[in-house]
């Protein structure tokens, strides 16, 4: 009777844990999200010298595309259709952000998102919270570590090749339209799979192709 007793209450300090710390990742990852609404919704105020009510509902917006855009981060899909999603997302935050700018305002902001603006673009053009960004890319390469049985130094280096990847796929996103972001991301993703290839073994590699190739006839 006693053994089960002190069963229970183990199984009862597990599970308190856990809902704690769940809580404290949400908590994190919605301050991340809001800290990145700001600051960008703060940069697009002195960018374009927005008024108060502008820039609060630039950063409504803002916060509502971040967490869509961790969602979809964090799904388990293809990087196709996790580019496609994004991208829908990006073209709807972009399209709300228009309706609310002056003529002259909607000009300068086309041309920051262009990269001709009289700010440091890049500099500017952050468009991805660190933290999860690196969570997605580290949950990505456990996962290929299970499914290729990568050493820990490959891990490693994947978790690497995965997070730039990640950051520079949301910069061309952002920064990019029509045919010249269909031509970044190719060649992102060209880039992206010679690392990838470097990493591996020639067996792994044959695994991956042929888990790539099953992942698209679905």
């Amino acid at each position: 009777m006693r053994t089960i007793k002190l069963i229970k209450r183990n199984l009862v300090m597990v599970i308190m844990f856990l809902s704690t710390f769940c809580f404290m990742v949400q908590a994190q990852q919605k301050g991340t999200e809001e800290s990145w609404a700001q600051k960008h919704a703060q940069n697009y105020q002195e960018e374009l010298e927005l008024t108060q009510g502008q820039t609060d509902k630039f950063y409504e917006i803002l916060l509502e595309f971040a967490k869509e855009r961790n969602k979809i981060l964090e799904k388990n899909m293809g990087a196709d259709e996790q580019k496609k999603a994004i991208w829908r997302r990006n073209k709807e935050q972009k399209d709300k952000m228009l309706a609310i700018l002056a003529s002259e305002q909607k000009e300068r902001i086309e041309a920051f998102w262009r990269g001709d603006s009289k700010r440091d673009a890049v500099s500017q053009k952050v468009v991805s919270a660190p933290e999860v960004t690196n969570n997605w890319a580290k949950n990505h390469a456990n996962r290929l570590k299970d499914q290729l049985n990568l050493s820990d130094e490959q891990t490693d280096q994947m978790y690497e090749v995965l997070a730039s990847g990640a950051q520079k796929k949301e910069m061309i996103t952002e920064t990019k339209r029509g045919d010249e972001q269909k031509e970044a991301f190719k060649q992102l993703t060209k880039e992206q799979n010679n690392k990838i290839a470097s990493i591996l073994t020639a067996e792994q590699n044959e695994k991956l192709k042929e888990s790539r190739k099953q992942r698209n006839n679905k």
